[in-house]
């Protein structure tokens, strides 16, 4: 019986082991275009409809998460281009932030920031969704924000973004400081956008943790009932 029990143990960790590996491997950050919107469904935060658009350096948009009580993964994050472009080519810096309530500027944190880069074309209207190279863990009831930074843009089309307003969870904003961890956002007005937020699963470490446990409480039982 004990060294079933052990083989058991064994077998739990190498495969929750796997499940870290693989969390590890995760790929580089993707950009993507699409003509239709991202679907909302579960913890997404989004606000379409916008038909105004606006430029500049930095395009951020707040939200606030829902309030499941394990808090959330983002695995994505959308925001709708204006115009379209043949040959354009953008370079993007993306971020993920906490963002300290009340008056501008704004304090923030980082939980992500990589470098992206979108190569055309891309039609009028169409949604550009940044998937970063590892889920970013938020945790409930909490205002955040996504945010595309305009490094580099050549040939013809355009970079400016779609936005309108009635988006209750936060604010847009074109103005950033990423070296004082600032933003100052756009009271009234947001982007078209879309996070894409699941409801939390526990860390692969308490995964291990709960079946470790459970096989103890089992081969506990099974030593009782031989005696």
């Amino acid at each position: 019986m004990r060294h079933r029990t052990k083989a058991l143990l064994t077998l739990a960790v190498v495969a929750m082991g796997a499940v870290v590996l693989t969390a590890t491997l995760a790929n580089a950050a993707a950009v993507s275009f699409s003509a239709s919107a991202p679907t909302v469904d579960g913890g997404d935060e989004s606000f379409t409809g916008g038909g105004n658009n606006g430029g500049g350096q930095y395009k951020g948009q707040e939200f606030t998460t829902g309030a499941f009580a394990g808090g959330y993964t983002l695995t994505d994050f959308t925001f709708q281009m204006q115009t379209g472009g043949t040959t354009v080519n953008i370079d993007w810096d993306i971020r993920v932030l906490e963002v300290t309530p009340g008056a501008n500027p704004k304090s923030t944190t980082t939980l992500y920031s990589e470098a992206g880069f979108i190569g055309g074309p891309f039609n009028s209207n169409d949604y550009v969704t940044f998937t970063p190279a590892i889920a970013v863990s938020l945790n409930a009831n909490t205002l955040y924000a996504v945010e595309a930074e305009l490094i580099n843009h050549t040939g013809d089309g355009s970079s400016n973004f779609l936005y309108g307003s009635g988006y209750a969870g936060g604010e847009f904003y074109d103005n950033a400081n990423p070296g004082l961890n600032q933003i100052s956002t756009n009271g009234g007005r947001d982007w078209n956008f879309h996070v894409n937020l699941l409801e939390a699963i526990p860390e692969p470490s308490t995964l291990i943790l709960a079946v470790l446990g459970l096989l103890g409480v089992l081969g506990f039982r099974r030593r009782r009932r031989r005696r």
